[in-house]
């Protein structure tokens, strides 16, 4: 597991070997108690909201790393999502 547990990495397909070939390919690692508290939850579905930045590696290749945002709200606070 990585030292930095619900995050991944997604980097840019170099060359697509056919049109549905995805553009992106990566990994997300869960931590396994975030996991159980998601199927806790359970209503049928599973959210996972994900925040991602453009980055670049020492090599020079683009990649976007990914984590999940596990923050929930309060009794206080309303929960909110960015308009894209």
């Amino acid at each position: 597991m990585s030292d930095y547990p619900n995050t991944g990495i997604l980097h840019k397909t170099k060359e697509k070997k056919h049109e549905k070939a995805p553009d992106m390919w990566g990994k997300l690692e869960l931590d396994r108690d975030y996991v159980r508290s998601l199927l806790e939850e359970g209503n049928g579905l599973i959210l996972i909201k994900i925040d991602a930045w453009d980055r670049e590696s020492a090599a020079g290749n683009q990649f976007l790393s990914i984590k999940v945002n596990t923050w929930k709200p309060t009794n206080k606070t309303e929960e909110r999502m960015p308009e894209l």
